[in-house]
């Protein structure tokens, strides 16, 4: 296996020294997906909430907004066999059963004229589900408008029906089902057994009203042959009577009217004889269909339903989290592993703190390495095993630590980690190379006035918080990056290394003062301090790029201010049940 480009460092660690171009993804933006995996994991407490949110709102909305609905049902069979009484003709067509005659049968059922027989029926027009007009008192419509009124109430009504039936023919049979969705259970089943009744009562009206036609028209014709036949032999009995002798021409005129008067009662007889047959079938007609089942009372709503809702709900809870996080993230582009960072940069993480609570700043010096807080003091060793010290009799080392932009933590990094060595008897320098804010002088001198000094103070001094020495060099120097090629900073950087094991140089930020690069370019190496989470991957790469160029190879990279849950379930663990 091919071994890539690099420098052995101490305990292990390898920096890769090709090019920073030629390390890192060359698409930034790709995204792969064990990222999106990473970033729903990193999230998990957003989705929940989302769910628990979303879940709880769907349940409130179902228990104590909507309004429940109950659907009843009722099914009606179309017969194909007539079952006649008496073996009679009817006066009316055998209903033919085809789908076309189906359908129609279905537009029947949900036309207004049905529909309006059946808000008569159960008076729906007082039912304020179905019009929306009965909560107006009859007092304030004016009495030349009561008629109009109510007309447009039943109108109003027949479409609230129409609008909450459905009516379909099942496949491949005879039934009609008719469903009802209202907000009462009972009033589903009533309004569906109304329709089925109006329905059935609809076709024997038909019937009904087409035999009285029939029988009206018959007994008509029947009046009309009987006083053609009675005519009709008056005619002939009065040719008989003056008929004279045996002359042909009479007996051609009797026998003519004699058939003119047997046609007559032949057609009188059968119209007599249908009318008293439609007479009689007048009470035995039925329905062309019949009603298969009843329409019960539901005993539960059929909507809203509730545990699909609750489940739509949940689903739709977690599709709004993960839009949510997946927004967050895009507009977080900071580092939030070890692993990332050094795929990323290319260069190993030699140490992960995590973050200081906000406290004063003596509380927070001693904070920095204190043994009570287990986890940040194994985290500021770990920190300082990985930079190994020479032996004794040998120059010490200088470390400048460095950060891209403002606020990453660097101070605080420089003070554990010369508080660290201080604490294992070594003796350590902390300098403060920020001329221009001078933050480390502020806080271990506790002088709020140090930036009105123009002058360079030679002096180290021993610094009780850190327990060891410090060198604040002042402020308000016109050109510190000129001040760091001076003869005067080489010789301080050559004494520093003869007489102390560790020189830790705190640094401005790169991206901000150029500073730095003078600064790093005069120590032994650097540390790269990079803020977990926050600082953006672009920024880190111009610093890493800024310090490349300058033939700076960084020892490693310090993610500081780590969240404590997240170290605590990962490297911690152990050492701290201990």
């Amino acid at each position: 296996m091919q071994q890539k480009p690099g420098i052995d460092l101490a305990q292990g660690s390898r920096v890769d020294i090709r090019p920073l171009s030629a390390r890192i993804n060359p698409d930034p933006d790709l995204i792969s997906l064990s990222d999106v995996f990473r970033a729903l994991a990193r999230n998990a407490l957003i989705l929940l909430l989302a769910v628990a949110v979303s879940v709880g709102l769907v349940w409130y909305y179902v228990n104590y907004v909507a309004t429940p609905l109950y659907r009843s049902y009722t099914t009606i069979l179309i017969e194909t066999r007539k079952n006649q009484f008496v073996d009679l003709d009817s006066p009316t067509e055998d209903f033919a059963v085809n789908q076309s005659s189906l359908n129609s049968e279905v537009g029947i059922l949900q036309s207004r004229e049905l529909l309006g027989k059946v808000v008569d029926r159960l008076n729906l027009i007082e039912d304020t589900e179905f019009n929306y007009l009965a909560w107006t008192d009859p007092e304030d419509v004016p009495a030349d408008e009561a008629d109009l009124f109510r007309a447009r109430g039943r109108d109003v009504a027949v479409s609230s029906l129409m609008n909450s039936i459905e009516v379909r023919n099942e496949p491949l049979t005879y039934i009609i089902e008719v469903s009802v969705v209202t907000s009462g259970a009972e009033k589903s089943a009533e309004i569906a057994n109304a329709i089925a009744a109006s329905y059935l009562d609809q076709q024997i009206e038909l019937k009904s009203l087409s035999t009285q036609e029939g029988v009206e028209w018959l007994s008509t014709r029947v009046t009309e042959l009987q006083q053609e036949l009675r005519d009709a032999e008056r005619q002939l009995e009065d040719s008989r009577f003056n008929a004279t002798g045996d002359r042909l021409e009479n007996r051609i005129v009797v026998d003519q009217l004699t058939n003119d008067v047997e046609a007559t009662r032949e057609l009188y007889q059968y119209f007599l004889s249908r009318l008293k047959e439609i007479s009689v079938q007048d009470g035995l007609h039925r329905a062309d269909a019949r009603v298969l089942s009843q329409a019960i009372t539901p005993f539960g709503p059929s909507s809203p339903k509730k545990k699909r809702l609750i489940a739509v709900g949940a689903v739709g809870g977690l599709f709004l989290g993960m839009f949510f996080v997946f927004w967050r993230e895009s507009f977080n582009r900071g580092i939030r592993s070890t692993k990332e960072m050094e795929a990323v940069s290319g260069y190993p993480v030699v140490g992960e703190l995590p973050k200081v609570g906000m406290l004063n700043r003596n509380h927070k010096i001693a904070r920095l390495v204190n043994p009570r807080d287990r986890m940040h003091f194994e985290a500021v060793n770990d920190l300082r095993l990985s930079l190994s010290l020479p032996p004794p009799g040998k120059p010490g080392r200088v470390v400048a630590v460095c950060s891209a932009v403002p606020g990453e933590g660097k101070t605080s990094v420089a003070l554990a980690l010369t508080r660290s060595f201080a604490k294992s008897k070594d003796e350590v320098l902390l300098i403060d190379g920020d001329f221009r804010t001078s933050a480390l002088t502020k806080t271990l001198q506790n002088d709020k006035k140090a930036d009105a000094t123009n002058e360079i103070d030679w002096t180290i001094k021993q610094s009780e918080p850190i327990g060891g020495g410090f060198l604040g060099v002042g402020h308000g120097v016109d050109s510190p990056i000129d001040f760091f090629a001076t003869e005067e900073f080489g010789a301080l950087m050559q004494s520093a290394r003869e007489h102390y094991g560790l020189v830790v140089i705190d640094t401005p930020p790169l991206l901000a003062v150029s500073d730095a690069i003078a600064v790093a370019q005069a120590a032994d190496t650097c540390l790269y301090v990079v803020n977990w989470n926050r600082t953006p991957r672009s920024k880190i790469l111009q610093g890493l790029e800024m310090l490349e160029r300058a033939g700076v190879t960084p020892h490693g990279i310090v993610l500081n201010r780590m969240n404590r849950k997240l170290l605590s379930r990962r490297s911690y663990r152990s050492h701290l049940r201990s």
